[in-house]
């Protein structure tokens, strides 16, 4: 274990430590954080207010299945946006871009080593999968009708015209729950 005089220290005086293999990268945790500030707090504070007014139930797959039909194509647009705009920023440290520095390293990669077969990668992919601390979601199971999906399809997106979404949202789950009361139609 690194840091050996550390570990004792803080236990030993009632503090607590992380051992083990490392899973915060400074640098990953910086992107996070700004890919958070860049593209997510609008979203995220929509989402909670839309919360609190009860106009989206988290727990209603009905709910979940509208805030992806509405939402999800634009905040994709925007987080490819912003992904454009990061790799192609100039780090002044290697005075190139993190997409040129990816371009070289594919480049430059040395291929006289043997690779992993993919039966060896998904012994190991499964192996880190087992002994993950973090909860498995299951992907929504709600499938909605073919005409159901049409109607959704011709619902106006304009985001100007409509609160942000908001209304689209509404107008989506009402769809989705009339037919849900009516399966046949």
């Amino acid at each position: 274990m690194e840091n050996l005089d550390i570990a004792r220290y803080m236990l030993d005086n009632g503090y607590g430590m992380i051992t083990g293999k490392s899973v915060h990268n400074q640098r990953v945790e910086i992107m996070w954080r700004d890919v958070y500030e860049g593209v997510l707090p609008y979203f995220h504070d929509l989402f909670f207010y839309m919360e609190e007014e009860s106009i989206l139930d988290p727990l209603d797959e009905r709910h979940i299945y509208a805030l992806h039909f509405v939402f999800l194509s634009n905040i994709n647009h925007k987080l490819d946006t912003w992904n454009e705009a990061w790799a192609n920023h100039r780090l002044r440290t290697v005075r190139s871009t993190p997409k040129r520095l990816f371009l070289e390293g594919a480049i430059n990669v040395n291929t006289d080593r043997p690779s992993q077969t993919a039966d060896e990668a998904d012994t190991v992919n499964a192996n880190q999968l087992l002994h993950e601390s973090r909860p498995i979601f299951q992907q929504s199971t709600y499938i909605v009708s073919q005409q159901c999906q049409q109607e959704l399809e011709h619902l106006d997106t304009d985001f100007e015209i409509s609160r942000s979404g908001v209304q689209i949202f509404i107008q989506a789950v009402h769809i989705t729950l009339r037919h849900d009361s009516f399966p046949n139609l």
